[in-house]
């Protein structure tokens, strides 16, 4: 099996990323964590949808012959340095969502497991707060409005 390892901007999301069964954190904000992280996965999936993302430090942490899939879909360009691709012989791909039968078996999975999504609820009168909230990226995960 493989090993969950994640990587983020932000060291106050550790003990949360941890609680949710990553056994390595790397924060991507201290050069010390650059240094120790790079290179270290076979396979990386990039959920962030930011503007601006270093895209060459985290296909730094590809190993050769490793996989980078992107799933997040950022406003901007996207912005590689062909380096980090060639000569480690990288592999790019996205994806925005699996086939019918991938979804079935993630449904199954999940309640198989218990697996549930972190959802922040609001009331159907604040649906306007609600998309300000995503708007603005002040929200954890989701917002699901309730009636």
């Amino acid at each position: 099996g493989a090993t969950p390892i994640a990587f983020s901007r932000s060291a106050n999301k550790e003990q949360e990323i941890r609680s949710l069964g990553a056994e390595e954190f790397y924060n991507l904000s201290d050069p010390e964590d650059q240094k120790k992280a790079a290179g270290s996965v076979d396979f990386l999936l990039l959920t962030a949808d930011a503007a601006d993302m270093p895209y060459d430090l985290y296909l730094g942490l590809v190993r050769k012959r490793g996989t980078f899939i992107m799933v997040g879909l950022p406003p901007d360009q996207v912005k590689i340095t062909p380096w980090f691709l060639v000569p480690r012989a990288v592999r790019v791909r996205g994806s925005a969502i699996g086939s019918i039968a991938d979804i079935k078996d993630m449904l199954e999975l999940a309640a198989k497991t218990g697996v549930r999504p972190i959802i922040q609820k609001l009331p159907m009168t604040k649906v306007n707060e609600g998309l300000d909230m995503v708007r603005d990226s002040h929200v954890r995960y989701r917002v699901v409005l309730e009636n």
